[in-house]
């Protein structure tokens, strides 16, 4: 049976064949449950009497095992299904099978499933809609009526008493609308809906299907009533439409239906088109069937027309008594559309007709209501006259006749005149009707237009009449555009206009005196929205125009002389908008003719009947309106707009009456001089204060502003404040200050047409103010902001919601999260971390993507990281906030212009010379349309430049952070760069601050001491020159703390790595660093943050009880506005919300060589300055004064989730800030008091370390509860936010518990003994249990992982020798199994997690659509397991660790590190051993079968000796400062430097006397050059000697896995003693092996292993398997390949294990291994390959050496002597097996290293320019160079050099490589005894052919040592199609 993963792959081939067979296989434990399939479908579980119900124990496991198959296939199946273009008919159907067999399945075990019961059904509906689209109309209704009907009883299931009446309904009966299901309400009617449109297009004959399409209609009514407004709308439109096109199918196929259906069924669509705003439909619908009616007169009875027409015609009659006004035209339009069609048919339609329309004239004449009496005798005129006209009409009669008649009757004005009433109207209405009648036969066109026009011109028509008129004439021309005759619909909209505006200036005369206004002349529309129809009417006509070419200038001008007349009446007229808007519009579509533009002002300045003051408005309007298009040309836009402001500031507004119309222009023209650049800035801050010294001089006269002239005041003097902050960013305040008087003031009220420019501004000023620190008047500004709300009536509730989802509120917060505004930003307040993802990926799933969406999501994607960070996952808080800053720079690109170079500062650090790359900021300003533009939208978000910078900023930050923490220090060093000139550039010192503080711990974990401190003396000086600028206490208390212990972190990190033991002076000044940063943290500021915690939780638990039973009033009588406002501003900080998480960081112990325990004298020799009474007594009691205020994290943790209140959520995220602080400060405290010799003071700092977690007051902690928190500290919390903290904490505990066995493992006995606190009792089965839970805390963090990982290893070798630290009896025996695991997880951890964060990038950019793919990418139990570091809990490590050694290749694998520092000497005190030991060697050998480790001191350090100097490499002939370039050590320091300086020597030996400089000084003396190279090769073959000797000794057997049995112990048993054959046996039994032996025992220990590997067969160690070393960053640089033993081996070397399985995974997961016990390699063709030959062209003797050679071989493809391009080398790496380059350096000057590390694959490389292997270490960082960047790429294989090489014997090294893998290749079709052909996976491979290539060298170790081979074996092959 094929698996469920084959089954899906099947299902997305792009032919699915056999799929249903597969699916019912698959699926065949449902086949009992299926077959009784009804029981089960149709009835829910709990309803089921009548059968027994199916037992649980047999459906919930087929739940668990195919839910997820079903959910994958339900999911993929209608996506295939909707393919375009369609897939085969064949495989739909197989679909569609498959399809409603998984329907089937999920129904039986949807018991089993939480959720809805009509989930199910839900998945069918889908189904349903599959079948439509595939034109199945009748098995989709099929369908649908069954889930109708299990819709039915699901809604029906506890209506007991009704369950008859459901079974006779098609559509379920649900609940009164209070209780009702709105969710089950829009299912049922999609289906309904669904079921209606299938029958619409399958055209049925059949009748009863119509008929039961109108029982659906009529039983889904109940389900109408209760849905929203907005679902209403959208499943009645459907309803409608698909109703409309049956009713139209109906006619059309009369002969076949009853006419009986056909009314009913007509009644039914007018009967819903009358429910909906829809009304102009039933006409539409009427007029088609009459259409249809007449279009078949020829073959069906005049009965059956005249029924059908009659119906419909009854029915609009009706509607139309109903509503005369608004219906009576399109009646009267449907009667001369049947009165026409009648003429033009015979003579026995007219009769008939003309007698009903007799009939309907009088139904209208016995109106009921006197108010439309006389509308309905209008009515009954018209259809009179049309009645009369069809009885004395032949068929051969003119269509126009009557419309002639009818207009020439009209000229008689003065008889008209007269008239009664009633005449009036009906002549208005006849007019029309003639009109209508001449364009329809167009015929008497002239005549009918004339007369409507002198209608529309004569004095005695009514207002009313003209009013009926212009809407006539309006519908007319909008029928005959629709029709495509334009210029008849200009001609009839050209009438309409001026009716109109003749019927507003006739009403403005009416309103001038109203006494005289009966009800005949109320308007149902007030002047102003006439006025605004009118507009929009020209602005209609000016569009026809387009197309019919008419002059369009006396238009406008007769347009604007009506608009003025009225105006003249009544001043407050609105301006005629969408009139200068389609001028404005015009203008921009004749831009290309006419490049100056034309402004409105010439067009009217002659008129006399225009005043000033409409001028005045009407200038103002083209001024918005250019504003408002300048979208499509800014720079025309602002031309024009200064044409129009000098206009009105010269011409118009010039009289004192105009003072304050003078002033709005001021301020418009200064919006314009911003905008055309910042180099008319000062010009438009005159403009701003020439308004405000106006303005001021009214206010001053006339003692009293008016509101406009108020609000242009405060809107100059805001503008003002931000145009002076661009020019000088000091100086603004005063003019906010003022505009807060003002605005405050009580009788100031803000104008509404002004609302969104000042809430905009305000807006400005709140996040300008903000991102500087500056909150000193922030109470204010919020006064402001809420007075603006409560003008538009927003309650305070959605003022705060909208503050807070902007990021305008910072530390308090007043309200509940819970309300409907917070949605869906409420999320971010869970502790669920999918839903706070789903809500940020909806927000972006639209398409385009709005500002306000991206950055709410934004917002919730950067808290989401953040809450990952704090709890350690880093990798995937890097996607999320890599996300967030990918949202945020798109909106800082809308926001903000810039530009950048890049800059190259070269720094000394100690001779060294280090290149530092980063960008610098020339130009940063904001958008200069941006600047005076903004948006606000009530229901979403009101971005500004400040608040988008401010957000972006954060980002950068937590991105470096991130970047930072996992190893990633390029990118994390250029980013915040980055960060620090832009907050420069914009003078933000909180973010120099931040972005100083993090580059300065970036630095100083570089040991790049002086770098480091001049970042930190910058944050310390930028924080101490804004003190009065930045107003948040404590967030200058969080960063001067955080300065402080940087700084005192930098002194001790630097003196614990320098040649000389800290001076008194340095620790005093670390100490006194230490002690500030205690005394901020015990400031009354913080004091009072957590002495209110318990009352305010307490009160807000209380508070929220009580808020529940409140009316609405009584809560705003009990929070006035004022005091909640200040509850919000009471802590206002802007930036401290998202800063203070990137203080997080990880803490090492530095190593420190000299530290020594208490005992030891050593330490008081240098620490004479240090008072340890004076230390002891400020800091402890500085200690217990801190954590004597802390609350138990995890009980508030508890409490605030239970709350769920935002002020707790708020006041969490100060608490985490002041938890992290502390924590971080006391454990430096911890290390400082262990390094000086206080180890019994770092204990208690330590333990008081764990109350900050724990305890409520620490500093009264007695002895019975230090076991308590120790015990709490080591259990695991979900979601802990202190995770990493805790991590670290358990590192240090665990660490100095193991430093207590130093004294404890004397001669002393236990009783004895002296604990000095309760860490000396933790024994060692605690410490492996809390380091283990330290592991699985700090997985993703890589630095802190590697000394977790290294100490557990440490630890687990030392429990096989050392008695103290024994196991517990379940782990002993699996010792060596422990200690190589966590062995290999301190190697490499920085790389394992960019390899993660490198495949997350990859697919996330491989993948089409952010947000869904995003979420799929991040699923931890995605990744590879082997590349995970670890489990996610401690209970899983077991199962992990035996997973990993299952999952290794079987190639063996030695893993090298030196333990040193600290560790090292740790160790020593541990171990008792010589002083001489600085450092100790673990070597472990892993292999899915066998693991062993050693740890063995290293006694000998390796330098020359005296006898040696004449031969070394210090009697080398050079003077460094002869050489222009000097030479760069790859590590700026190592222990290697300690323990093996020789080496150093010899690389830069090598490097000056290879230089150009050197070869010139002997250029004639060749033999003393000779002599000098031969004598460094000689001394580097005795370091590799001495290496091997010295260091491993008889343990370097290990490193070809040889690790001696019990079978060999009988052959040298006699030569022993007991206790050396003790501990010979212990050691070949444990599989470990510490030197810890005295040197004679050793030796001899030694000597009995080397019997013992004598004895075996060598044969057996070297089986020929290739060996993969993982080396410490700190041992890489040694050439291991080349230590005797060897040598001749095929070696490669890997940073990581994971890496090792990363590449191996790439290359191999399609091929299968032959044999289990074989190992399956990625293979190359050399000749699929790609060359780069001296592409400087300064390398001749290599290029004469290698171009025949390479153009011998036509197949590869290259370059010569050429530069390529980065993407020629990108394409090459990833389409070829094989890159070869012969060049400088590693050729990363041509690809850089951050463009291989884009490629998903990589070629093998040979890379043989100098040092193109080497790795440059960054402190505690992942080290450097081009190796690495091949590896993430995914290659194979790299051979390169780790140092300097000569060209002549390299060239040698890489022609003897090439040849040799030729060769193998030229044989690899041979056959092979143990594989088949061309796969064989037993040859040599790529590294075998290392030492024969070494041989080719005349320098085999200066030079043949450098190259060495990275990455996997790699096998040999022929590629098909290469036949060479």
């Amino acid at each position: 049976m094929e698996s469920d993963a084959s089954i899906i792959s099947k299902l997305q081939s792009p032919s699915p064949s056999d799929i249903h067979r597969l699916f019912t296989a698959y699926l065949h434990p449902f086949t009992p449950f299926l077959a009784p399939s009804a029981s089960i479908a149709k009835k829910p579980a709990k309803s089921s009497k009548c059968k027994p119900k199916i037992e649980l124990p047999a459906i919930r496991p087929l739940a668990k095992q195919f839910i997820s198959f079903i959910h994958k296939a339900l999911s993929l199946i209608p996506k295939r299904l909707c393919e375009s273009p369609q897939i085969p008919q064949n495989s739909a159907t197989e679909l569609f099978d498959s399809y409603r067999l998984c329907l089937d399945c999920l129904e039986v075990i949807a018991p089993e499933l939480s959720g809805k019961q009509h989930s199910v059904q839900v998945q069918r509906i889908r189904y349903v809609h599959c079948l439509e689209n595939w034109c199945l109309f009748e098995e989709a209704e099929a369908e649908g009526f069954v889930v109708l009907e299990r819709l039915n009883a699901i809604a029906g299931g506890e209506l007991k008493g009704k369950l008859r009446k459901l079974k006779a309904r098609l559509v379920p009966e649900l609940k009164e609308e209070e209780e009702a299901d709105r969710e089950l309400a829009a299912i049922i009617l999609e289906v309904v809906v669904t079921l209606v449109k299938c029958v619409s297009k399958r055209s049925s004959k059949i009748e009863a299907d119509y008929r039961r399409v109108i029982s659906l209609v009529n039983e889904s009514e109940s389900c109408f009533k209760i849905l929203e407004a907005k679902d209403y709308e959208k499943f009645h439109h459907f309803l409608e439409t698909n109703l409309h096109i049956i009713t139209v199918f109906l006619v059309a196929e009369i002969k076949s239906f009853s006419v009986d259906l056909i009314r009913e069924f007509s009644a039914v669509t007018f009967k819903e088109y009358k429910k909906s705003c829809a009304h102009d439909q039933i006409y539409k619908v009427a007029l088609k069937i009459c259409h249809s009616l007449f279009s078949q007169r020829d073959g069906l009875s005049t009965d059956i027309i005249l029924d059908v027409l009659k119906h419909v015609l009854d029915f609009m009659a009706a509607e139309c008594k109903d509503g005369a006004e608004k219906l009576a035209p399109r009646f009267l339009e449907l009667v001369c559309y049947c009165a026409n069609k009648c003429q033009s048919a015979t003579v026995v339609f007219c009769d008939p007709v003309a007698q009903y329309l007799y009939r309907l004239a009088r139904f209208f004449h016995q109106g009921e209501c006197v108010l439309f009496l006389k509308d309905f005798l209008f009515i009954s005129s018209i259809l009179t006259l049309y009645a009369s006209g069809l009885y004395g009409s032949s068929s051969n009669q003119l269509k126009g006749e009557d419309s002639g008649k009818c207009g020439a009757s009209l000229h008689d004005t003065e008889r008209e005149k007269e008239t009664s009433g009633d005449n009036h109207k009906v002549i208005s209405v006849v007019v029309v009707a003639a009109l209508m009648l001449s364009f329809e036969t167009n015929q008497n066109i002239k005549e009918s237009t004339l007369s409507v026009k002198h209608v529309i011109s004569a004095q005695w028509v009514p207002n009313k009449r003209l009013k009926y008129l212009y809407v006539s004439l309006n519908n007319i021309a909008v029928i005959l555009k629709s029709k495509k005759r334009l210029k008849e619909a200009f001609k009839a909209l050209k009438m309409c206009c001026k009716a109109l505006w003749n019927h507003i200036v006739d009403l403005c005369k009416i309103e001038m005196t109203k006494s005289q206004v009966s009800v005949d002349y109320m308007s149902e529309k007030s002047i102003p929205d006439l006025v605004m129809e009118a507009s929009d009417k020209v602005a209609f006509l000016l569009q026809l125009n387009e197309e019919c070419n008419f002059k369009v200038n006396g238009i406008i001008r007769e347009s604007i002389i009506c608009w003025s007349n009225s105006e003249n009446l009544i001043a407050t007229l609105p301006a005629p908008l969408s009139l200068i808007k389609e001028w404005v519009k015009i203008q921009y579509k004749l831009l290309d003719d006419n490049e100056h533009g034309v402004m409105l002002y010439p067009l009217l300045s002659s008129s006399k009947e225009i005043s000033k003051r409409a001028l005045g408005k009407l200038l103002e309007e083209e001024l918005f309106a250019y504003n408002e298009k300048s979208y499509l040309n800014p720079r025309y836009s602002l031309k024009m707009k200064m044409k129009v402001i000098n206009v009105l500031l010269e011409e118009i507004y010039v009289t004192n009456e105009s003072t304050v119309e003078k002033c709005r222009v001021l301020i418009q023209k200064a919006k314009s001089l911003r905008a055309l650049g910042l180099e008319q800035l000062d010009k438009g801050i005159q403009c701003l204060s020439d308004a405000v010294s106006t303005l001021k001089l009214t206010y001053v006269s006339r003692r009293r502003c008016s509101s406009q002239a108020d609000s242009l005041l405060i809107h100059a003097y805001l503008l003002r404040a931000l145009y002076t902050h661009e020019a000088a960013p000091h100086g603004f305040l005063d003019d906010i200050h003022d505009a807060l008087n003002l605005c405050l003031h009580p009788d100031h009220c803000h104008e509404d047409e002004q609302y969104e420019d000042m809430l905009y501004l305000w807006y400005q000023l709140i996040d300008l103010l903000s991102i500087q620190g500056y909150l000193e008047i922030h109470p204010r500004l919020y006064d402001v902001v809420i007075k603006l709300f409560n003008k538009k009536n927003i309650q305070f509730a959605k003022t705060l919601a909208e503050l807070w989802k902007n990021k305008r509120l910072s530390h308090a917060l007043c309200a509940s999260p819970c309300m409907e505004e917070l949605k869906p930003l409420v999320v971010g307040f869970h502790h669920i971390n999918s839903e706070i993802k789903q809500a940020a990926s909806d927000l972006i799933s639209s398409v385009p993507i709005t500002s306000c969406a991206s950055f709410l999501s934004s917002n919730l994607y950067y808290d989401l990281s953040a809450r990952l960070i704090s709890s350690g996952q880093m990798i995937e808080a890097l996607t999320y906030a890599k996300e967030a800053h990918r949202l945020r720079s798109k909106l800082l690109q809308q926001k903000f212009e810039y530009s950048v170079e890049k800059v190259v500062e070269t720094f000394d650090m100690k001779g060294e010379l280090i290149d530092k790359i980063h960008y610098s900021v020339q130009t940063f300003k904001v958008n200069d349309f941006v600047v005076t533009k903004g948006s606000c939208d009530y229901e979403g978000s009101v971005l500004t430049p400040w608040n988008v910078l401010s957000c972006y900023l954060e980002s950068i930050l937590q991105v470096g952070f991130v970047q930072e923490t996992l190893g990633n220090v390029s990118e994390a060093e250029m980013l915040l760069q980055w960060g620090r000139n832009v907050a420069q550039f914009q003078n933000l010192p909180l973010f120099e601050v931040s972005f100083s503080c993090l580059l300065g711990k970036l630095y100083r974990k570089q040991k790049l001491w002086s770098l480091s401190e001049k970042e930190l003396s910058c944050a310390k000086k930028g924080l101490a020159d804004n003190l009065n600028n930045i107003s948040c206490k404590k967030c200058l208390c969080m960063w001067e703390i955080s300065i402080n212990q940087q700084i005192g972190d930098l002194i001790l990190s630097s003196s614990c790595c320098s040649e000389e033991p800290p001076s008194p002076k340095t620790l005093s000044s670390a100490k006194i660093l230490y002690k500030l940063a205690l005394d901020k943290l015990n400031l009354s500021d913080w004091g009072t943050l957590y002495s209110t915690s318990e009352e305010s939780l307490a009160n807000d638990k209380c508070e929220s009880k009580v808020e529940a039973r409140r009316s609405k009033r009584t809560k705003k009588e009990a929070k006035p506005a004022s005091q909640k406002q200040d509850t919000v501003c009471r802590h206002s900080r802007r930036i401290t919300r998202s800063v203070h998480r990137s203080l997080v960081e990880t803490h090492e112990i530095e190593p420190a060589a000299k530290e020594t325990g208490p005992s030891s004298g050593s330490a008081n020799e240098y620490l004479m300055g240090v008072d340890s009474k004076s230390f002891s007594a400020d800091l402890q009691s500085e200690i217990r004064s801190l954590c004597s205020k802390m609350k138990c994290w995890q009980c508030l943790h508890v409490e605030a989730g239970e709350c769920c209140n935002l002020s707790i959520f708020v006041f969490m995220n100060w608490e985490l800030v002041h938890r992290k602080l502390s924590l971080r400060l006391l454990m430096s405290i911890g290390k400082f008091s262990g390094m000086i010799g206080y180890v019994h003071e770092a204990h208690e700092i330590l333990l008081q370390s764990l109350s900050v977690l724990f305890s409520r007051n620490c500093s009264k902690h007695s002895s019975d509860s230090l076991p308590f928190l120790i015990e709490s500290v080591g259990k695991y919390y979900p979601e802990d936010a202190l995770a990493v903290e805790r991590a670290t904490l358990l590192y240090f505990i665990c660490w100095f518990a193991v430093k207590s066995n130093c004294y404890q493992s004397t001669s002393i006995p236990s009783s004895n003994r002296n604990f000095c606190c309760e860490l000396s009792r933790i024994g060692t089965v605690r410490v492996q249990s809390l380091l283990k839970l330290s592991f699985i805390l700090c997985r993703d963090v890589p630095v802190l992982l590697q000394k977790v990982s290294r100490l557990l290893a440490v630890i687990y070798v030392l429990s096989t020798s050392l008695e103290q630290f024994s196991l517990s009896s379940n782990e002993q025996g699996s010792e060596s199994q422990w200690a190589s695991f966590f062995h290999q997880a301190s190697l490499g951890t920085q790389l394992n997690q960019q390899l993660l964060s490198g495949i997350m990038q990859k697919k996330q950019n491989q993948s089409a659509g952010v947000s869904e793919d995003l979420d799929s990418v991040l699923d931890i139990l995605d990744f590879p397991h082997s590349l995970r570091c670890g489990p996610e809990s401690c209970e899983d490590l077991e199962e992990f660790v035996l997973d990993f050694f299952q999952g290794l290749p079987s190639t063996p694998v030695i893993c090298i590190s030196l333990v040193a520092g600290a560790d090292a000497s740790l160790l020593k005190d541990l171990l008792h051993c010589s002083p001489k030991v600085q450092a100790w060697i673990l070597l472990s050998h892993l292999s899915s079968d066998n693991q062993h480790v050693v740890l063995l001191p290293v006694h000998e350090i390796l330098k020359e000796e005296a006898s040696d100097e004449e031969s070394g490499s210090s009697s080398i002939i050079y003077n460094c400062k002869d050489f222009v370039k000097q030479w760069q050590c790859p590590w700026i320091s190592s222990v290697i430097d300690d323990i093996a300086p020789l080496f150093r020597h010899v690389l830069e030996g090598n490097y000056y006397s290879s230089s150009e400089y050197f070869l010139e000084s002997i250029r004639e003396n060749t033999s003393l050059w000779w002599t000098q190279r031969n004598r460094l090769n000689e001394c580097l073959c005795r370091f590799l000697q001495d290496v091997e000797d010295s260091w491993l000794g008889t343990w370097k057997y290990l490193l070809l896995g040889m690790w001696p049995s019990c079978n060999h112990l009988d052959s040298i048993k006699k030569s022993l003693s007991q206790d050396e054959m003790d501990l010979l046996q212990h050691v070949v039994t444990k599989k470990c092996y510490v030197g810890l032996t005295s040197e004679e025992t050793s030796m001899l220990l030694f000597n009995s292993m080397l019997e013992m590997s004598d004895s075996v067969d060598q044969a057996e160690c070297i089986s020929g398997k290739p060996i993969i070393l993982v080396l410490d960053t700190e041992v890489q640089m040694l050439p291991w390949e080349c230590l005797p033993i060897l040598r001749n081996q095929e070696v490669y070397r890997m940073p990581s294990i994971g890496s090792i399985f990363a590449t191996l995974d790439r290359h191999c997961e399609n091929q299968k291994p032959l044999e289990l016990s074989d190992p399956v390699f990625p293979l190359i063709d050399p000749l699929d390959s790609y060359y780069l030959l001296n592409p400087d062209g300064d390398l001749s003797r290599t290029q004469v050496e290698f171009e025949s050679w390479f153009k011998n071989q036509d197949i590869i493809e290259g370059k010569i002597g050429t530069v390529p391009t980065v993407e020629e080398l990108s394409l090459a790496l990833k389409d070829h097996d094989l890159f070869i380059y012969f060049g400088h350096g590693s050729g990363t000057q041509y690809i850089p290293g951050h463009e291989i590390q884009k490629l998903d694959g990589c070629a093998a490389t040979l890379l043989l320019g100098c040092s193109s292997g080497s790795l440059y270490l960054r402190g505690s960082y992942m080290p450097h160079g081009a190796p690495l960047s091949y590896i993430l790429a995914g290659s194979p294989v790299i051979v390169a050099n780790l140092w300097e090489v000569t060209d002549k014997d390299i060239d040698r090294f890489g022609k003897a490589m090439l040849n040799a893998w030729l060769r193998e290749r030229s044989t690899a079709s041979s056959e092979c005894a143990r594989c088949v052909p061309t796969k064989c996976i037993h040859r040599p491979r790529i590294a075998s052919f290392m030492a024969q290539a070494r041989d080719a060298c005349n320098l085999g170790f200066l030079i043949g040592a450098s190259p060495v081979c990275y990455g996997v074996p790699t096998g040999i092959i022929k590629r098909k199609g290469k036949n060479r």
